[in-house]
Order: C-alpha cells, then sequence, then structure tokens
C-alpha cells in the first residue's frame, strides 16, 4: 500500500502581495527623498553653481529662464543711477542702474555704467559686478555707442528705463535696459540679445524677456606692469577680463629675473587674479622679473599676456581734496582745491560728473591745487561736482560741495493805484507812482526789470539796472503825465502793469513781481 508522505512548508522568499508592499514603500520613501532635495535645491542652492548659471546667460539677464531655481528668495532689487555697491569704474560715465540681490548669507551687485570706450572717442555699455563687497569684475556688453553729454542727462537719474525679466512663473530673473542717448538714439540690451554693438531707432520702450545662454566668450589678458619695493611681498593686480563675467584663475610661466639673483631667488603667489611677489634677498632698484600669465573661466584659457616688474619706489597715488564753498548765482567764480601727489609726478585733472545746474571747466592744475571756474544758474541751492586726480599710474577723485547764494527781489510797497485821465485811447497819469523793490544776496547792479501787462507805458521807466542801497533798498517812479496806451478796449475800467525782476537778462525765478494798476475813468 502506497503511502503519501507529507512535508511541512518551508519559506525562503517574498509572496507576491509581500513584494509588492516592499515596491510601495520604497517608492514612497524616494518620492520623499526626492521632494526634500528639491527643497534643498530651491532653498539652498551651490552658489558657485548659480554663479555659472549667470555668468553664461547674455545681455543683462542674471539667471536662465531654464534654471528651475532662478530667483532667489529675497527677490531683486533694481535701482536707477545709483553708484553705490561695487565700485571700480575707471572712466568718466553715467551709472545707468543698480542691480543687487541677496542669496544665503551672500549679497550680489552688478552696476552698469554708460562710459568711454578704450579710444575714448565713442561709449559702451560696460557691467561691474562683485559678490559681499569683494573684488570688482568687468564686463563690457555693448562695443562703441554714440556719445553722449553727460551734462544733459541728470545725474543720479539718467534717461533709462528698467524692466524687469520674468520667468514663466513670473519671477524676475534679469532686467531689460532701454537707454536713450542725448541724439535720441535708443540701445536696448536684454536677455533675448547677444549684446547688440548697434543702436536701435527711436522707438517706445517694449516689455523685457528672459533668454538662453550664448556661446563661451574666452577671456581676454593684457600686460600689466609695477614697480616694488625691494623688501617685502608686495601684490600686482593682473589684467583679466571675461565677457561672460565667468569666475577667473589664473596661472604664470616663464618667470625671467634679469639680472639673475646671486642668493635667493623670486617668489610669485598668485591668489585669485592677483600675484603676490617678493624679490630675492640684495636686490636692488633697476632689478627686473617678468613672467607670462594666462586666465581661465573653467573653459577656456585666455591669450597669454606679460607681467614686467621693477625694483624701485613704488608709485604714491595722488590725492584729491574735498571742499566746501559759498558762491553767487549766475556770477562766473574761481575755486582752487587741494591736490597732492607725494612722487610730486605731473598731474592731470578731469571733470567725473556735475550737477546740470553747474557750468565747471578746469583752468590750472599745480602740485598743490586745482582752480576750477564754475558757473551756477541758481536753479538747485547746493549742486555738487567730482573731478578726478591722475598721475598717469593711478587716479583719486574729489568732491566740491557748493552753496549757492541767490538773488532775490520782492516789492515792498504795496499795490499802487493811480487814476488816468482818458483822452480818446490814451490817458495820463493823474498822479506820479513811486515803486520801491527790496533785495538780498547778490543783486547790485546786476537787476533790470521788463513788464508784462495789458497796456504800454511811454514813455517806457524800466531802468536798465537797479542800484540798492546798503539796505537792499531801490526805487523808480512812474512820472505824472506820463501816457498810458491800453492794448485792449478803451471802456476797460483798469489796467495792471507787471514788472518782472531780471538778473543779468535772465528773469529771477521764484520771487514776487511787482505791478501799477491804473484805473480809467
Amino acid at each position: 500500500m502506497n503511502q503519501r508522505v507529507t512535508r511541512s512548508r518551508t519559506d525562503v522568499g517574498f509572496t507576491l502581495i509581500e513584494l509588492l508592499v516592499v515596491v510601495i514603500m520604497l517608492g514612497l520613501v524616494l518620492t520623499v527623498l526626492a521632494a526634500a532635495f528639491s527643497v534643498i535645491v530651491r532653498t539652498t542652492p551651490d552658489n558657485e553653481n548659480r554663479i555659472g548659471d549667470a555668468n553664461t546667460a547674455q545681455g543683462l539677464t542674471t539667471y536662465l529662464p531654464e534654471d528651475a531655481n532662478s530667483t532667489p528668495s529675497s527677490g531683486f532689487s533694481f535701482s536707477k543711477g545709483d553708484v553705490s555697491g561695487c565700485a571700480g569704474a575707471t572712466d568718466p560715465g553715467v551709472s545707468l542702474m543698480k542691480l543687487s540681490w541677496t542669496e544665503l548669507s551672500q549679497s550680489f551687485v552688478a552696476n552698469y555704467r554708460y562710459e568711454l570706450d578704450g579710444d575714448g572717442d565713442g561709449f559702451r555699455i560696460v557691467r561691474y559686478s562683485c559678490i559681499d563687497g569683494g573684488s570688482v569684475t568687468r564686463a563690457r556688453l555693448s562695443s562703441d555707442l554714440p556719445p553722449i553729454d553727460e551734462a544733459a542727462w541728470t545725474p543720479g537719474s539718467p534717461p533709462v528705463v528698467v524692466t524687469p525679466a520674468l520667468d514663466g512663473a513670473g519671477d524676475p530673473i534679469g532686467v531689460t535696459l532701454d537707454v536713450t542717448t542725448t541724439a535720441g538714439e535708443q540701445i536696448r540690451l536684454e536677455g533675448r540679445t547677444n549684446n547688440p554693438d548697434n543702436t536701435l531707432p527711436p522707438a517706445p520702450s517694449g516689455p523685457g524677456g528672459g533668454g538662453g545662454p550664448g556661446p563661451n566668450t574666452a577671456p581676454v589678458a593684457s600686460p600689466v606692469s609695477a614697480v616694488i619695493a625691494a623688501t617685502g611681498s608686495s601684490d600686482v593686480a593682473l589684467d583679466i577680463v571675461d565677457a561672460d563675467l565667468d569666475p577667473l584663475t589664473a596661472s604664470y610661466s616663464n618667470d625671467v629675473p634679469v639680472p639673475v639673483p646671486t642668493s635667493g631667488s623670486w617668489t610669485i603667489a598668485l591668489t585669485g587674479l592677483v600675484a603676490t611677489v617678493t624679490p630675492p634677498p640684495g636686490a636692488v632698484d633697476g632689478d627686473m622679473l617678468t613672467f607670462d600669465f594666462v586666465g581661465n573661466d573653467g573653459e577656456v584659457d585666455s591669450n597669454t599676456a606679460t607681467a614686467s616688474i621693477t625694483i624701485g619706489t613704488p608709485n604714491a597715488s595722488p590725492v584729491a581734496g574735498d571742499l566746501s564753498v559759498t558762491i553767487d548765482e549766475r556770477a562766473t567764480t574761481q575755486i582752487a582745491v587741494p591736490i597732492s601727489d607725494a612722487d610730486g609726478d605731473a598731474l592731470t585733472v578731469s571733470i567725473v560728473s556735475a550737477d546740470s545746474s553747474l557750468n565747471v571747466s578746469v583752468t590750472s592744475v599745480s602740485a598743490t591745487d586745482v582752480v576750477f571756474e564754475v558757473l551756477s544758474d541758481g536753479s538747485v541751492p547746493s549742486p555738487t561736482f567730482t573731478y578726478r586726480v591722475d598721475d598717469g599710474m593711478s587716479t583719486d577723485d574729489g568732491m566740491v560741495s557748493l552753496n549757492i547764494t541767490r538773488c532775490v527781489v520782492s516789492g515792498v510797497s504795496p499795490v499802487a493805484q493811480s487814476v488816468a485821465r482818458q483822452d480818446g485811447n490814451v490817458a495820463r497819469l493823474a498822479t506820479a507812482v513811486t515803486f520801491t523793490l527790496a533785495s538780498t544776496g547778490p543783486c547790485a547792479g546786476r537787476v533790470s526789470l521788463a513788464y508784462i501787462s495789458d497796456l504800454s507805458i511811454s514813455p517806457a521807466p524800466l531802468p536798465s539796472n537797479l542800484f540798492f542801497n546798503p539796505s537792499g533798498v531801490a526805487t523808480f517812479s512812474v512820472g505824472h503825465g506820463d501816457w498810458i496806451k491800453p492794448n485792449g478796449s478803451p471802456t476797460h475800467p483798469s489796467y495792471t502793469w507787471t514788472l518782472t525782476p531780471y538778473l543779468d537778462g535772465t528773469a529771477i525765478v521764484g520771487v514776487d513781481t511787482v505791478s501799477l494798476t491804473v484805473l480809467v475813468p
């Protein structure tokens, strides 16, 4: 008889249901991890990667629309004509705007300027950027553009329209600039364009927009030279710029000392774009070191440039003094401002910027001061101008603050009433009328009068120059018997003769007028 053997079941794997549960649990865990990672990436992205994204953008777009983490949590701040933030502009020009934002614990700033090109015969738009107030990186955003009349642009408020560029979610990721030159030509830089080299025809400003990355531009290195002391270490800035604003590194080669030191050697240490150079012991004036250097933007090298270092007395930067002074309106004034240079180098002085109410020119430059010729139109009570002193190797800027004393004229006597006797369309004053005027400020011998009225008076009793007494008072009269001819209907019951004071031929703005009302019977 056959007997059936029954063996107990031994579990050596998962059932289908158990496997399904495990898969679901793993899926949930992975989903949670992915969401957490997305939040971390959004709120705390790697700064270097973010900067790299920004630097690959063309035009003025700060971040790329394709970058899902493009907008910092605190957003961007746009301010027109703001010169604070990243300093370093070396050419005359006008600050267009500042773009700033904060990411994690770091603050980023980019200043955009319309300034002279390298040849000095045109202008271009240049961006200066920095992180946390650190070293400044300069990038040229356009080629030669039409020259501008800086005085025609209101300082601190240039004719520029700033339009934030938005991503698909409506977050600001950059900016579009529409700049109008004094000739009426319009220049636009925006995320969609690759830094236009030509002006656009005058047209209304349109909305901005983001754009994608363009091809990488190789950095450019330029030769540098420096005079350093024979002892100690000296820092020499390497001239390397990148149009894409990529983070740059530098390397050197072919260092050649002349003469070869008899003991010790020159040393070069690179930190960013700064070479710290230390001469050998016993170095004397005239000893030299040359070395080649290149920059790299993370993708390609720049051209090779040469640094020439000479032992000698290092250049001392010039010093431009600041000054506050009071001058009269509409009176050409000579102002001497102290300047100096410890090396005794020949100095040149140029005007960087001036309030639109001022006409400023340099008349003479000496080793101790610069003399400016200044003329104020009186429309701004406390204007300023900035100037630059250059010794050929370094510069310094100074500011002159002005307090303008204005000529103010007002009527003292009440509005005069005088009866005229009618004779057709001509009437004669029955009594003489005396006008009394008061003045403060630089008015003596410079004030004339003109009338705006609905009648004519002959002989016209308008003195060409009013002379005010020491108390600031002047008078003049309309004589008895002077005739009046109404410019309107002779039946008009009264006519008003209004006098407006003029200073050096220009109407004095903001002062009282004086008037004579003539009653015609």
